[in-house]
Parts: C-alpha cells; sequence; structure tokens
C-alpha cells in the first residue's frame, strides 16, 4: 500500500468524526510517511512501519475530543439506520423518524435530569479530588512559610518571641523539615490525580467508541 491508498483508507476509516479532525490525523500521518521517506525507505516501507490500520484508527479515536467522539457516535448511528432503512419506503422512513421524534420529547423530563444528575455527581468527585490536592499543598507552602518566618524572627528579632531562640531556631528547621516531607506527597497525590483523571477521559472514550464498526 502506498502513501495514497494509505491516506485514502484513513479518511474512509475516519469518515464520521468532524473533518477537521479528519485532516489534523490525514495531515499527521502524510507527515511521517514523507519523514521516513526522506530517511531512504519506499512508501509501501514507510506504510507498514506505521502498523495496522486498526490499531492507527484506535489511537486516533482515543486521542480525539470527546465531542468529536459523540458526532462520530452520532453519524455512525445514522449511517447504520440509513443502512437498514435503505429498502424501505419513504413514507416508513418518516412515520420511523417521527415516532423516535416523539418518544426523545416524551422521555425528556426523565433522561435528561437524570443526565444531568450524572455530571453533576462526576463533576463535584472531580472538584473535590482536586480540592483535596490544592489543600495538600497549602499545608506544605504553610509549613515552609512558617518555618521561615519563624527563623527569621529567632535570628534577626530575638526580642519579639516569648520562648527562647534555641526552641524556635529548632521548632523553625522541624517546620520546614516537615514542608519538604510533604512537598513530594503533595506532588504525587497531584500526578496521581492527573493520570486518573486522565484514565477517566481515556476510559469515557472507550466506551463511546466501543461499538465502532471496525
Amino acid at each position: 500500500m502506498n502513501k495514497k491508498d494509505f491516506l485514502d483508507a484513513l479518511r474512509r476509516e475516519l469518515r464520521n468524526l468532524p473533518e477537521a479532525e479528519i485532516e489534523k490525523s490525514v495531515s499527521y500521518y502524510s507527515e511521517i510517511i514523507d519523514d521516513t521517506v526522506e530517511n531512504g525507505l519506499t512508501e509501501e516501507q514507510a506504510v507498514t512501519a506505521l502498523g495496522p490500520m486498526d490499531k492507527i484508527v484506535g489511537q486516533i479515536m482515543l486521542d480525539a475530543p470527546i465531542n468529536a467522539l459523540v458526532m462520530s457516535k452520532i453519524n455512525q448511528r445514522r449511517e447504520q439506520r440509513e443502512a437498514v432503512q435503505a429498502p424501505e419506503q419513504p413514507q416508513k422512513k418518516r412515520s420511523r423518524s417521527v415516532l423516535s421524534t416523539i418518544l426523545i420529547i416524551i422521555g425528556f423530563p426523565i433522561w435528561f435530569p437524570l443526565l444531568v444528575a450524572f455530571g453533576a455527581i462526576v463533576l463535584s468527585l472531580y472538584v473535590v479530588l482536586w480540592s483535596l490536592v490544592i489543600c495538600v499543598f497549602a499545608v506544605a507552602v504553610s509549613l515552609a512559610a512558617a518555618g521561615i518566618l519563624l527563623l527569621v524572627a529567632a535570628l534577626f528579632f530575638p526580642g519579639t518571641l516569648p520562648f527562647g531562640i534555641v526552641f524556635a531556631v529548632g521548632a523553625a528547621l522541624i517546620l520546614i523539615g516537615l514542608a519538604f516531607l510533604v512537598f513530594p506527597l503533595a506532588k504525587l497525590c497531584a500526578v496521581g490525580s492527573a493520570k486518573l483523571t486522565a484514565a477517566i477521559a481515556r476510559g469515557f472514550k472507550a466506551l463511546i467508541i466501543g461499538g465502532k464498526r471496525k
């Protein structure tokens, strides 16, 4: 398969995505093939090095924005419905379309609040998760700031302290040491939260494209 055949096949596989996403992916892989050819390989070898088409398409779908995946799913469903309804009479098609619209409208008071509630729960969990991360960072900063201020007061303004300088310096060093211990924990929480967020997003995308036709 040469470059043109590969890009044409890629367009066909991605046909349900928005045009902007299709062009972005096609341009990306076109540049990869061109760069590989410049390194001495043929177009066929460059295309083979990219791997199987289904894996390429799967990765593109996982990297695509959620709104693009939703649009792809809608277009795919419409394509499948039109293929099934192709032999039917136009009047029967219109009847089914009207019935589907009526059912959606009637069920709106049920499915829309459920959808909003689910979105609110997910958003609340996300806010709580990152609030905890921010709190851990705030604790680390507070410990460091308190330790530094106490150390400065002990060294430069000893008369303002109600307790001894040695005690103040020791307490300051303890606070600063605790800050150094908490900072890595805060960083670990932030990285873990970011990975969890990315995993949830990828899982949601995989759920959307799970029924995608191979």
